[in-house]
């Protein structure tokens, strides 16, 4: 009696330990699945920004002027790297499209 009490114990341990994991891990990809519905709009503004920069630069009364050419390269510089983030998600996306391809086609493939 006393190793099934004790085993009892370790299942429920267990099973809770399991819902506890699937609720964090759900809520975490709720957040990844957020950031890359998002990331798309960003780069669009961060781009948009890039060119607004390059446009005052190359007008005449600031043209060669060191602080906006330095603000431009900055502003390249974040745009690259939400551009490596975006391939980054893009390809964690890809990989669930696979999936659910791979499982579409076998629902329509008679057994």
């Amino acid at each position: 009696m006393n190793i099934q009490l004790v085993l009892t114990i370790l299942l429920s341990f267990s099973v809770f330990v399991n819902i506890v994991f699937f609720l964090y891990t759900r809520n975490i990809l709720s957040k990844l699945l957020f950031i890359s519905e998002n990331i798309s709009d960003l780069m669009e503004m961060v781009n948009r920004f890039v060119d607004h920069i390059n446009d005052v630069n190359q007008m005449e009364m600031f043209y060669g002027d060191e602080t906006l050419g330095h603000l431009m390269q900055h502003s390249q510089d974040l745009a690259e790297q939400f551009e490596m983030f975006e391939e980054t998600i893009m390809l964690i996306e890809g990989d669930e499209e696979l999936d659910n391809e791979t499982d579409t086609e076998a629902e329509e493939t008679p057994a």
